[in-house]
């Protein structure tokens, strides 16, 4: 094959016009001299001279496929000497129909597929399918049924961008926790009503009173609920985010550290470490700062790659330049080295590791 392609790949280079002709055929100046044959012009002279060698590769081609055919002709004979040949073959079972598990609750099933579409923000579709389950419309589920699927229209009219409706969304959540205390969905209603008042619609003003009085009331309503996490969470943040406001960081704190004591497994308790971390830091107590770090990680919440570079820097380079504590530094240097190795802290940790490894081992006695 050698000996065909070499030659077409030279003639092709040495049948290119130079850039200025291919610059005049482009912009149809044709300033050729009078006489000349258009197939004379150098395109053509290309065409001509590809086809010809396009016709020469592809005959060198059959010739090796029909060597190759040939040669292997006899073994394939040879295999299939003295077997009959099978006329009507067996045809291969077909794999077995995947089949999708609905709920016998036709209700159930309703609501199912409305949270299912308001995952992919098909609006229209999960508001019609919401609709068919929430009185006074249509389906007469259970009052938990009902409850949920108001819900799920408030969360939709709460969060539809564009098209989102706040004052309607408001009046479901008011609707759940006042006829429907008893449901499932009561807490995270009142959760809503909170979420409002925190982070309304751009042109209104944020009511972080109304807001942290909601979070408060649903603490004492819903104590050992996990909607109540979040909005322990979120209470405390809202005085966190004060930063240099001692009493207001005081006060979030507080809020987050007796969360942590009543319910120090919850779901978002890494979230609470890092928070109380925070705060520490800013104040100068590294060692409590670290400590809480560490407990986020323990606490299994940080499962984002990103995210635990960034607690695992954090907490080795508080504990190498801040508290001067070498081995913890270089264990968490490690960490980074070895649970997240396409982060860009990767080289550095590796070198942060070797630098506290040498400094622990010569602050030793």
């Amino acid at each position: 094959m050698g000996f065909l392609v070499w030659p077409t790949a030279q003639i092709l280079v040495k049948s290119l016009p130079d850039a200025g002709t291919a610059l005049r055929l482009r912009c149809g100046q044709t300033d050729y001299p009078k006489g000349t044959a258009l197939t004379h012009h150098p395109p053509f002279r290309i065409a001509r001279r590809v086809g010809r060698w396009t016709a020469i590769v592809a005959g060198g081609l059959a010739l090796v496929l029909a060597c190759r055919v040939s040669s292997a002709a006899p073994a394939f004979a040879e295999a299939t000497a003295g077997k009959p040949a099978e006329v009507n073959p067996k045809p291969t079972a077909k794999p077995a129909p995947v089949r999708v598990q609905t709920s016998a609750d036709p209700v159930r099933a309703l609501l199912d597929a409305g949270w299912q579409e308001l995952r992919f923000a098909n609006w229209p579709k999960a508001q019609e399918t919401f609709e068919k389950a929430a009185p006074p419309y249509g389906l007469a589920g259970r009052r938990e049924h009902q409850a949920e699927a108001m819900f799920g229209l408030a969360n939709l009219w709460q969060i539809r961008q564009p098209g989102g409706d706040q004052e309607r969304a408001r009046r479901l959540y008011e609707q759940i926790v006042g006829e429907f205390a008893d449901t499932p969905a009561a807490p995270w209603a009142h959760l809503g009503l909170a979420r409002l008042a925190d982070t309304p619609e751009y042109e209104k003003q944020r009511n972080v009173e109304l807001a942290r009085k909601l979070y408060g009331e649903m603490i004492r309503a819903y104590p050992d609920h996990p909607a109540t996490d979040e909005a322990a969470l979120r209470l405390g943040m809202t005085y966190t985010e004060n930063v240099g406001d001692r009493q207001a960081e005081d006060a979030g704190t507080a809020v987050l550290e007796r969360r942590l004591a009543e319910r120090p497994s919850n779901y978002l308790a890494s979230a609470m470490h890092i928070v109380v971390g925070d705060v520490a830091q800013r104040r100068g107590d590294f060692r409590k700062a670290v400590d809480n770090w560490i407990a986020a990680d323990s606490k299994g919440g940080v499962t984002n790659t990103p995210d635990r570079a960034i607690l695992y820097h954090k907490i080795a380079h508080t504990a190498e330049h801040d508290l001067k504590d070498y081995a913890l530094a270089a264990t968490w240097y490690e960490r980074i080295v070895t649970d997240v190795k396409r982060d860009n802290r990767y080289y550095v940790s590796k070198l942060g590791a070797e630098r506290c490894r040498r400094l622990a081992a010569e602050a030793r006695p």
